[in-house]
């Protein structure tokens, strides 16, 4: 194996790993302060018969799981191939 490709190997390592400890950190400290099922908040109190506030819809962990993890997926992915790309000498 060529030094450059062990150089890319060992970047793309690199920056896998700080993309996985990044989405690592989210999780811990944001999850705990979400609730573990969806809430939908509606309107109330009224304030002269006109609600106070629109219905709101605040996502629960596995929303929140759902929506995220294929997005940070594809970011690792796209991280892999960015920093493993070997380009030719020439």
């Amino acid at each position: 194996m060529s030094v450059r490709m062990r150089l890319a190997l060992s970047y793309a390592a690199v920056i896998v790993l700080t993309g996985a400890l990044l989405l690592a950190v989210v999780l811990v400290f944001m999850l705990p302060y979400v609730p573990e099922e969806g809430i939908f908040i509606t309107g109330e109190p009224f304030i002269d018969g006109q609600p106070s506030m629109p219905p709101t819809f605040v996502p629960g962990q596995m929303d929140i799981w759902v929506t995220f993890a294929p997005r940070a997926a594809l970011v690792m992915g796209f991280l892999l191939v960015v920093g493993g790309r070997v380009e030719d000498g020439s």
